[in-house]
């Protein structure tokens, strides 16, 4: 499918999202590749389960394929939407295709960034050797750099990591 499929449901615990039209499995894994979907189930955080949640992805059968948890419903809106699908208020067809028009043109734009992890090898804790001459401690040194290369990276999301 070349487009991204839109879901609302309940997001269970074994990686499942509990929808009007029974469960489908959410995987990170991309379409067409060579594993099993369930290798890769998407974690579903202890306080999300049960909350309703629109996910994004390939949509086969009763697969999820590449996919990204959208939005988690806080326990109100959840419950709304929930009391308006049972009184027949809005059709659950009608809540996807308004969700898919709505999210398409938010989403796309949103693609998450990669990460750039930036290691450290020196902490205050333990600056590591001094230079005498402009009296600086490789600390000092690891974090004017770091602070330098934050600065320039403008397509990736920095993560510094103290080694």
């Amino acid at each position: 499918m070349p487009g991204k499929d839109y879901i609302f449901g309940d997001l269970k615990s074994n990686g499942y999202l509990k929808t009007e039209s029974g469960e489908i499995l959410l995987t990170k894994i991309p379409m067409q590749t060579a594993r099993s979907p369930e290798s890769a189930t998407l974690e579903i955080d202890a306080g999300d389960v049960d909350k309703m949640a629109v996910v994004r992805g390939h949509l086969t059968s009763s697969v999820l394929y590449s996919a990204r948890i959208v939005e988690i419903f806080s326990r109100l809106v959840s419950k709304l939407v929930k009391k308006l699908l049972k009184k027949g208020a809005v059709s659950p067809k009608e809540l996807q295709d308004q969700l898919s028009e709505i999210t398409s043109e938010e989403i796309e734009s949103e693609e998450p960034k990669k990460l750039c992890a930036l290691v450290i090898g020196h902490k205050k804790s333990s600056p590591g050797a001094m230079n005498a001459k402009e009296n600086l401690t490789e600390f000092d040194f690891n974090e004017d750099l770091a602070l330098r290369i934050e600065k320039k990276v403008k397509k990736s999301e920095v993560q510094r990591i103290s080694a």
